[in-house]
């Protein structure tokens, strides 16, 4: 006996838009760019090293 087809309730939304990204410019003229989700720690520590 085949099972009849069913159907499941569907619900579709969209995707978020990517975050713009994070940048960081010295006096000295060198720029890093980031994502924006970065962690702060992990972005705290770098700054700390520079």
């Amino acid at each position: 006996m085949a099972l009849a087809p069913a159907l499941m309730p569907v619900r579709v939304v969209p995707a978020p838009a990517p975050a713009a990204p994070l940048s960081l410019r010295s006096e000295q003229g060198w720029t890093l760019t980031l994502p924006r989700d970065v962690p702060a720690s992990w972005l705290a520590e770098l700054m700390r090293a520079l």
